[in-house]
């Protein structure tokens, strides 16, 4: 993969891409509300679609490799944030599957953008622990170890899950523009 991301970079640079597109101003998202407000929010962050389909191929001498843990098809994501908190987004292709289930729509945050630190540069993790219908935002401790820092608002339905962090739970400094990176991930089997 990460020859194939090179050689994207490389063909953006030569041929030109266009300009990263702005966020959209402050808002305000009640997750305890439906999912309309997110409609006006930019941009969109699309992803390939069809990436959980079943995998099955023959190998070299006799091997067969198979992976069948696809389950949540993320098709487009957003972010939004107001003075209070920063919310997310995220659309599947068909309806998610239970909350219930195991390793259940992670969301990692990189809120200090240092490749550095956290677990592969990802200092927060959301929804990995949940109770009574509560998930949680985990702050890493080191390597794949994590310690609750808040509570989070989340509401998934359909096809359509959003939720709410504090910005302070982040360390985001109040009043002063957004800058992080995000990753969704769902059923992750060996992290």
């Amino acid at each position: 993969d990460s020859y194939y991301y090179q050689m994207v970079d490389g063909i953006r640079r030569y041929k030109g891409a266009p300009p990263l597109p702005k966020g959209s101003s402050p808002v305000t998202i009640p997750i305890a509300g439906g999912f309309e407000p997110w409609r006006s929010v930019g941009p969109e962050f699309r992803t390939h679609v069809a990436t959980t389909l079943p995998r099955e191929h023959a190998g070299v001498a006799g091997l067969h490799y198979a992976d069948r843990s696809g389950r949540n098809d993320l098709e487009l994501m957003k972010v939004a944030h107001d003075a209070t908190q920063v919310c997310f987004y995220a659309r599947t292709r068909q309806p998610l599957s239970p909350a219930t289930d195991a390793q259940w729509m992670w969301l990692f945050i990189d809120a200090d953008q240092n490749p550095g630190t956290g677990w592969e540069g990802f200092e927060f993790i959301v929804n990995r622990t949940r109770e009574a219908g509560q998930s949680w935002l985990e702050r890493c401790v080191g390597g794949w170890a994590w310690e609750r820092v808040a509570p989070v608002a989340l509401r998934a339905e359909g096809c359509e899950l959003h939720l709410a962090i504090p910005r302070e739970a982040l360390g985001l400094v109040p009043g002063r523009p957004v800058a992080l990176d995000f990753k969704w991930a769902d059923n992750l089997q060996h992290p």
